[in-house]
């Protein structure tokens, strides 16, 4: 019977091979799906003419978000010492006027992706004026669609019918406010991607 014997050891030896196989594979699994380490990152400063073509980029952008963010600030700073109901509704009214404005700021980057290849050619002007057409009709929607949000389902935000009237004052304030946002931005994406910084 040592044939016996070696057909079990042979099995073994084979099972001893696959369970080998199966432990090298689960390691290069784990070894592929390990994210890398940070400290593989290059790290580099960035040179002068880099970083002076980053901020004639960036710092445009910078410089407009600061001065709604300023605004902004202040503006509720004013609400909120008024009274506390005025402050509630400031803080709806200002949920529903960022949630439609972002249309704005879609539109803005539409100019500053569709214009630049354009620019010294003919289709700049009809580019340009379609960009501009298109952000005074998306403000013509925005200020409907947030009038009706204010004025027909405050239920959404407050039961408080202080704060429901102080938002039916304030509703069509915000509708024009969104009106000329949008077209705004898009006349400000027009800007930027002419690099007229001068304006």
């Amino acid at each position: 019977d040592d044939d016996d014997v070696d057909d079990v050891r042979a099995s073994y030896y084979e099972g001893g091979v696959i369970l080998e196989d199966a432990d090298e594979a689960d390691e290069a699994d784990e070894d592929a799906v390990t994210p890398p380490s940070l400290r593989a990152v290059p790290r580099s400063i960035p040179g002068l003419a880099q970083a002076t073509r980053f901020l004639k980029i960036a710092g445009p952008v910078c410089f407009l978000n600061s001065i709604k963010v300023l605004f902004v600030a202040s503006l509720v700073q004013a609400v909120t010492a008024i009274s506390p109901a005025s402050s509630a509704a400031n803080g709806v009214m200002t949920a529903i006027y960022f949630f439609f404005a972002v249309m704005g700021d879609g539109v803005s980057q539409a100019a500053q992706t569709f214009l630049p290849p354009v620019l010294g050619s003919r289709r700049a002007t009809g580019t340009a004026a379609m960009l501009l057409i298109a952000a005074a009709g998306l403000g013509a929607l925005n200020a409907v669609a947030s009038a009706g949000v204010a004025l027909a389902m405050p239920g959404l935000f407050t039961k408080s019918a202080e704060v429901v009237a102080i938002m039916a004052e304030c509703a069509p304030a915000m509708s024009v406010a969104l009106l000329l946002h949008t077209a705004s931005m898009g006349s400000e994406g027009c800007l930027l991607a002419a690099s007229d910084m001068r304006f």
